[in-house]
């Protein structure tokens, strides 16, 4: 039953993207992506964030079906950032290249404790089928201002909410 329940994840997923990404190719309007990178202060103390990233690449790619807790969060193409915050807890991060020929055995998820207050980052790693590739934030911030923000996907994944900021803690930091 779980094997036919992740199939039909899957293929809601792929039939999504390919609708999506199909309507998209008509020339995409300025509002479909965002601002490029700017770093944000800590999520406040009762959520967490995730930012994950795909690096560009050239070439014509397929998007990669990005999913929190098996629900699609975003088609996320290269050179594309997008940013998650839920409620502290564990989480399954999940990731898919989105081609044609694209199979389920190629969904990749791993388990994430993700803590109050903390941003964790995870890049598509699409030289392994878009596997999430957890990424120290040192190396993840020489990566990510080269990349803007994907918005014209709107997340299915119901434990996403609204990110906040302390701010408080930004002016602090700034201060010193």
């Amino acid at each position: 039953m779980k094997h036919l329940t992740h199939s039909l994840i899957v293929a809601a997923m792929v039939a999504t993207s390919i609708f999506a990404i199909s309507h998209a190719k008509a020339a995409p309007e300025a509002r479909a992506f965002g601002e490029t990178w700017q770093p944000q202060a800590a999520p406040v103390k009762d959520q967490a964030q995730v930012v994950y990233y795909r690096v560009g690449e050239a070439g014509k790619k397929p998007a990669a079906l990005v999913t929190l807790n098996g629900e699609l969060h975003a088609a996320l193409l290269p050179g594309m950032f997008t940013r998650i915050c839920v409620q502290p807890g564990t989480y399954t991060l999940g990731a898919l290249l989105d081609a044609p020929d694209a199979q389920q055995q190629n969904f990749a998820e791993f388990q994430a404790a993700l803590k109050p207050g903390k941003t964790y980052f995870v890049r598509v790693n699409t030289q392994a089928d878009g596997k999430p590739q957890a990424v120290r934030r040192i190396e993840a911030e020489r990566q990510l201002p080269l990349l803007r923000l994907q918005q014209h996907v709107l997340s299915r994944s119901s434990a996403v909410v609204e990110c906040r900021y302390d701010e408080e803690l930004k002016v602090k930091k700034a201060s010193h």
